[in-house]
């Protein structure tokens, strides 16, 4: 039923319809036309050497300017050929890769063969824009051989968007970034933009201030159809996770709120994060009566690069809880109590995991099992600054009462009514495993070999936030991703928050088939 593209093709956002004034007679939406349309032909334009030309000067000449000449490349059907030169004076750029609402020097982010735009950091608000949705392409994955099942394509987002009081906490964090771009008014009408331009069908926030939020950006897009559910991190805190979906889309049907400070479960779990699983179901007349259901999990584990062990700890009670939330009613194994061999629902486990892509923590999530014997607490989420930090992880930081550490699977209905379980090794190693068989939507690097980045401060970079979807599952299929940034990117638009995003974090997006 499906086709796997063995070339991933690149395909643009297709909201743009506005016809382009340009001598060249395209339209603002030609590179999503000609990377679709076969056999075209692209047309080269002839440009001076950057050199030969001031700062002002670059700045002041347009895409349409009248001594720019054209011609017509045959070879170019594809676009495969608009950072190749002439010669040192003369370069040849395809017009179908300029975006003609900026300069015709702000070229495509990946010719990286022109020095002194690679060097370029942009300061204008629509330079910006321009350049991070040209970054920010999606990346088709598969596409159904029955044209009537694009129909039931979702699209999924999450996205820590920044509480303001764990800005103000932590300003020394901002501190090379304009203070303009750090106050709550200016970011919220930024996040409300992107998230208006995103147009998910589900929302995921980490570090979702209620009140602000609630205020400030809940009512527009409960314009636009979403219905909201929130958990707050516990004690004295005003942030936590939200999941926003259509209801044009979807129906709630059930959910589950976990909170992490569960010290009768692990001496571990001491602390203040939380996590929000839902379970809906797909509605409209493209989908039958007898649709599955879609859980959708959305967490943010603790940052502390050297607690490795307390983010284990988070994530094995996340998925022993979703375990038990994710069981078909109707499994024909749930008599038998085999987790491996009873039928769950498709699930997308999203949020900011505090964890680099190559991590321990991660691989368990991939993998479905991990020997984390010899590893430091500050081994485990591969952050930079927890590096060999912490100490030993021992038998006893794995033992959590209520959970079958051979499984993550609960020994009850619930995990409040819990019994001892002894800890499960292997080989006297520190052997933990789940029963899922989760897969990342996103690739850990780009097409140069440079890592997607996908938050930024002062001191440090990373890709923290994922999104984990069953990919094994008869029902769920990954469609599309909206492609990351690098690191050389964000150079380019200076540091985040700025005039274009609202938060430190970039949003991730996806889009799967549901059957």
């Amino acid at each position: 039923m499906w086709n796997n593209n063995s070339n991933r093709e690149i395909i643009e956002n297709q909201n743009q319809n506005q016809n382009n004034n340009n001598n060249d007679g395209h339209n603002q939406n030609t590179i999503a036309e000609i990377t679709t349309t076969n056999n075209s032909t692209c047309e080269l334009t002839t440009v001076p050497s950057l050199s030969s030309y001031s700062k002002e000067q670059r700045l002041a000449t347009k895409s349409s300017s009248s001594s720019i000449s054209t011609k017509t490349n045959e070879n170019c059907s594809q676009c495969n050929e608009y950072d190749q030169f002439k010669s040192d004076d003369d370069q040849q750029i395809c017009l179908c890769k300029l975006n003609y609402s900026i300069n015709l020097f702000d070229y495509s982010p990946y010719n990286y063969h022109q020095r002194s735009i690679k060097s370029m950091i942009f300061d204008n608000p629509g330079q910006i824009y321009n350049y991070i949705n040209r970054c920010r392409r999606w990346i088709k994955v598969k596409e159904p051989d029955n044209v009537e099942l694009r129909h039931n394509q979702f699209s999924i987002t999450t996205y820590n968007i920044l509480a303001q009081n764990l800005l103000l906490n932590h300003l020394y964090l901002y501190r090379e970034n304009n203070k303009s771009d750090l106050e709550w008014l200016e970011r919220s009408n930024r996040l409300k933009q992107e998230l208006l331009e995103l147009n998910s069908d589900i929302f995921c926030f980490q570090e979702f201030h209620l009140e602000n939020f609630t205020t400030s950006i809940l009512p527009t897009l409960k314009k636009r159809g979403y219905q909201m559910i929130s958990k707050l991190k516990t004690g004295q805190n005003y942030d936590g996770c939200s999941i926003l979906f259509k209801t044009n889309k979807f129906q709630l049907q059930d959910c589950l709120e976990i909170q992490m400070n569960r010290l009768d479960v692990s001496h571990l779990l001491d602390r203040d994060q939380v996590a929000l699983v839902v379970k809906l179901r797909p509605i409209g007349r493209f989908y039958p009566e007898n649709s599955t259901n879609l859980i959708v999990a959305n967490t943010h584990l603790l940052f502390n690069p050297r607690r490795g062990d307390i983010k284990l700890a988070q994530l094995r009670l996340l998925l022993a809880e979703i375990q038990r939330f994710a069981i078909r009613n109707d499994s024909t194994n749930t008599i038998t109590k085999d987790p491996y061999k009873m039928d769950y629902f498709p699930i997308i486990l999203c949020g900011d995991f505090n964890s680099e892509p190559n991590s321990p923590l991660i691989e368990f999530i991939k993998n479905g099992r991990y020997n984390f014997h010899g590893l430091y607490s500050g081994d485990i989420s591969g952050q930079r600054d927890g590096f060999e930090k912490g100490r030993l992880l021992r038998k006893s930081d794995l033992q959590m009462n209520g959970i079958d550490l051979n499984t993550c699977f609960t020994n009850n209905e619930s995990i409040e009514n819990h019994s001892n379980i002894d800890e499960y090794t292997e080989d006297n190693n520190l052997f933990v495993r789940h029963v899922f068989d989760f897969k990342s939507v996103y690739p850990t690097i780009d097409q140069f070999n440079l890592k997607f980045i996908s938050t930024s401060t002062h001191f440090d970079c990373g890709l923290v936030d994922h999104i984990f979807y069953s990919h094994n599952h008869k029902n769920l299929h990954l469609s599309a991703f909206k492609q990351l940034m690098n690191k050389q990117n964000l150079k380019k638009i200076g540091n985040i928050p700025n005039s274009i995003l609202g938060s430190d974090h970039i949003a991730l997006s996806a889009k799967f088939f549901l059957l």
